[in-house]
């Protein structure tokens, strides 16, 4: 297992913005790791925990299972790449000094293998 990866940035939105933007599944390709599409197979509804959806880009693509949903504080899925190379994605949430929020991402690299990947079957957002 690698070292986790993490980042932080303050956004000029509340919590609760943030956190919408985060669990609405045809935005995520919008914002997340330069992937261009997603999949999800309850168009309109926010991801929750056993929520499965499919990422992709030329060339690749992973499948999803969030296995936290705190809202509007943390939200966390298992990403499990066509090659088998698994994925921990944690957000955090949390809210600044100035009515904003601070949301820290954290990426970690699992073995390849190490988790098996979601179901497929999903509606294609791009």
């Amino acid at each position: 297992m690698a070292s986790p990866v993490t980042k932080s940035i303050g956004i000029a939105k509340p919590p609760e913005t943030v956190w919408s933007l985060l669990t609405t599944a045809e935005l995520i390709a919008d914002w997340y790791d330069g992937w261009n599409a997603v999949e999800y197979r309850r168009p309109g509804e926010s991801i929750r925990v056993g929520s499965t959806f499919r990422l992709s880009r030329p060339g690749n693509s992973a499948r999803c299972r969030v296995v936290l949903a705190d809202p509007p504080h943390r939200l966390h899925w298992l990403e499990v790449a066509d090659d088998g190379l698994a994925v921990s994605v944690e957000f955090s949430i949390g809210p600044d000094e100035v009515g904003g929020t601070v949301l820290t991402h954290t990426k970690t690299v699992l073995r390849h293998g190490a988790i098996a990947a979601p179901p497929t079957g999903m509606r294609h957002y791009r």
